[in-house]
């Protein structure tokens, strides 16, 4: 009987190590780590405005000396000039581009080689030296001028073409004979801001003048014959526009003129100019 309360003495014991054991497995210490991360952002600020101020390239009238016979039209006319400027403001905090896209619609020219007659009289046309005018005649003259007055932005050729004329210089005017070549200077022109937060402050000046005298141009002209013009292309187109019908032109009066003649003169001007800023690497 004494051992076998022994007996069982021992197997509650073993029973309660059994218990006891189980207990403490449920508690041991494991190797862990936990780690959370957040973030947020938002999106970079651009902010590009551009827009022309001041006053419109071309007017309807200029100092009161010249003015249109008809409401709405805007003109030209020897002794007149004009400006417009193109602004672009704004801080991106990108790096960031301009490029231009310009293009001339109409620019006023005579192409040379025409034959001109004032009421039945043959009028020629040399240069003052009495030698025969050997390009098309292009009155009105242009200038463009990118201004920037920071330190971080520069200015380069846009396209690849090797011999493309552009603007190649900040805050330094440049002229041109024709509206075509201003705008195609522009076209393969580019302004690069490489730093973040930079702000444009860029202006555009495009500027254009019908000089009066033009004896010190090479192209300037004189007239022989009946009639007397102090600048006898300025006349002919003036009187192109007035469809003066003592004019003719290859053999045309300009009340009647066909293609044929009627595509070798312009006398209307226009332009348009379009400005991008793109975000860049």
């Amino acid at each position: 009987m004494k051992k076998n309360k022994m007996m069982r003495n021992t197997a509650a014991l073993g029973v309660a190590v059994l218990l006891t054991a189980s207990v403490l497995s449920g508690t041991l210490a494991k190797y862990t780590t936990t780690a959370e991360g957040t973030d947020s952002a938002r999106v970079a600020k651009w902010g590009i405005v551009m827009n022309s101020t001041g006053s419109s390239t071309f007017k309807d009238s200029y100092d009161s000396s010249v003015a249109t016979s008809k409401a709405g039209e805007k003109i030209v006319a020897p002794g007149t000039s004009g400006s417009a400027i193109y602004a672009v403001t704004g801080t991106p905090e990108t790096a960031y581009e301009i490029t231009f896209k310009g293009s001339s619609e109409n620019d006023v020219y005579l192409e040379n080689g025409l034959a001109y007659s004032y009421a039945g009289t043959d009028v020629k046309y040399t240069k003052p030296d009495g030698s025969p005018v050997e390009r098309a005649y292009y009155p009105v003259n242009y200038s463009v001028e990118i201004k920037y007055m920071g330190d971080d932005a520069k200015i380069s050729k846009a396209g690849t073409a090797e011999n493309a004329v552009s603007i190649n210089a900040l805050n330094t005017v440049q002229t041109f004979e024709t509206l075509e070549a201003a705008m195609k200077a522009l076209s393969n022109t580019k302004v690069t801001y490489d730093t973040p937060n930079t702000a444009a402050d860029l202006t555009v000046e495009l500027k254009w003048a019908w000089q009066f005298d033009k004896d010190t141009n090479t192209n300037s002209i004189k007239v022989s014959g009946g009639h007397e013009p102090n600048d006898a292309y300025d006349t002919v187109l003036g009187d192109i526009i007035a469809k003066n019908t003592d004019l003719t032109i290859d053999g045309q009066k300009v009340s009647a003129m066909t293609p044929a003649v009627a595509d070798k003169y312009s006398t209307q001007i226009g332009y348009t100019l379009q400005m991008t800023a793109t975000q860049v690497d």
